[in-house]
């Protein structure tokens, strides 16, 4: 039986394996040089839950607000994002993305879903089963003891009522 040594070593092995391959090496593969995991992750809050504030995404990042301004600011000189000026208060900045920043997720969720679909072919459907109903209340766990914001698990942007 496992005991918590080894489900803390093959969690910690899991997470790297999954930032590896599943992150670092398909943002590679895609060839967009300004983008790394943490602007990767900017894109995906503002596709799942439309237009941010930079202070949104800060916030989100748990980054201040001139270290987000500088991502968002290398994702608008990419053309994958766009700022603008909000119509009744000048000073909100919000963020949106570009077709081509669109496009760029697309691909890259695309390219992991067959890197993920080439890495479980060899397991079996009950393998497959188990491991999908025991991943997320682990996660559940793991993320009630976080003081970050809290996260939907779906599209890791901010949890809200309908999560």
């Amino acid at each position: 039986m496992a005991g918590k040594t080894d489900v803390f070593n093959d969690l910690m092995l899991l997470a790297r394996a999954a930032q590896i391959v599943l992150q670092d090496e398909v943002l590679e593969d895609l060839g967009e040089a300004a983008i790394t995991p943490v602007r990767a992750n900017i894109l995906r809050l503002v596709a799942r839950r439309g237009r941010q504030s930079v202070n949104d995404v800060a916030y989100f990042l748990g980054q201040s607000k001139p270290s987000a301004s500088q991502n968002i600011d290398l994702l608008v000189r990419s053309g994958l994002a766009c700022r603008a000026a909000d119509t009744v208060d000048r000073r909100c900045v919000w963020v949106s993305l570009t077709a081509r920043g669109r496009s760029f997720l697309e691909r890259a969720e695309r390219r992991q879903m067959e890197v993920l679909e080439r890495s479980i072919a060899s397991l079996e459907g009950a393998q497959l089963e188990r491991l999908s109903r025991d991943m997320r209340p682990l996660a559940l766990a793991l993320l009630a003891h976080s003081d970050r914001p809290k996260q939907c698990l779906q599209c890791c942007a901010y949890a809200s009522a309908g999560c």
